[in-house]
């Protein structure tokens, strides 16, 4: 399940817009000239190496429009202070020409890519959030588990039924509130294999725990998603 509290679901980091999003587009830009200016005597010949990450950096930490601002100010950085700024027409620059055409073309591509991955990301935190109020919406306790049992998310239902905390389930075993539950967990995963369009099994009665170590009866319906 999506991480909301992993850095891609932070993306981008500053507000879309915001006038501290568009001078990170200046800083990183006049960071990695700084750098290549230094760097020149190591890198001859990679003339637009540094920009690349100044742009995807941009793009990722403050949005769209600062990483299209970034790649704009990167190409006359280039031209310039990296290049020389000598004129297109000049003998010899024929080749600094196309080098530049080129790095501007793959910088706009580097954006677009970067564009598609953050509206991806955005919809993915759409769908988590609708996952999310739906599970917590639901009258029985709900548990989602990942590899192991482990418990990656539980409704508010379950944490007031099985006497925790909100959000002190996930984390735990799923055999720490369903002693047991996982053999039939395996098999419902290794039928789910054999039946992709989805399987599932209810468990009637079985022993559910609390942390105190009171137990107490439970019908458990259990379903796999995806590859379970």
């Amino acid at each position: 399940m999506f991480d909301q509290n992993g850095l891609a679901a932070r993306l981008p980091v500053l507000r879309e817009g915001a006038p501290w999003a568009y001078l990170t587009a200046f800083a990183a830009v006049a960071a990695a000239t700084v750098l290549r200016l230094a760097l020149d005597p190591f890198i001859t010949g990679s003339q637009f190496v540094l920009f690349f990450p100044a742009i995807a950096v941009t793009a990722l930490a403050a949005g769209l429009r600062a990483g299209s601002l970034a790649a704009a100010l990167a190409v006359p950085s280039a031209w310039f202070l990296v290049i020389g700024g000598r004129s297109p027409l000049a003998a010899g620059a024929s080749g600094d020409v196309v080098a530049l055409v080129t790095f501007a073309s793959t910088a706009c591509l580097e954006v677009m890519v970067i564009g598609m991955l953050l509206r991806s990301l955005a919809r993915v935190r759409e769908l988590t959030a609708v996952l999310s109020a739906c599970l917590h919406a639901s009258p029985d306790a709900l548990f989602v588990t990942g590899a192991g049992g482990r418990i990656t998310q539980a409704n508010n239902r379950a944490a007031s039924i099985f006497g925790y905390p909100d959000g002190a389930l996930a984390g735990l075993g799923i055999d720490d509130v369903l002693p047991g539950i996982l053999p039939h967990i395996e098999a419902l995963r290794r039928q789910a294999a054999q039946a992709p369009s989805g399987a599932g099994a209810l468990v009637r009665g079985h022993a559910a725990r609390r942390p105190d170590g009171t137990a107490f009866p439970a019908d458990v319906s259990l379903a796999v998603a995806g590859q379970g």
